[in-house]
């Protein structure tokens, strides 16, 4: 099992890295993390989450 748990992990990983680096691109100020909000939820459908 914690096998498995690493290796899902390390397929997302360069995801993760891409979009944290957008998040901090984008500079959006607290409670206004709008375009933020978007590449998380845009992410997450695609990977058929919601």
């Amino acid at each position: 099992m914690k096998k498995e748990l690493y290796t899902a992990i390390d397929n997302q990983l360069e995801d993760m890295k891409n979009m944290s680096q957008k998040i901090w691109e984008y500079a959006e100020t607290a409670f206004e993390e709008f375009q933020s909000c978007e590449l998380q939820k845009e992410y997450l459908q695609k990977k058929d989450f919601m």
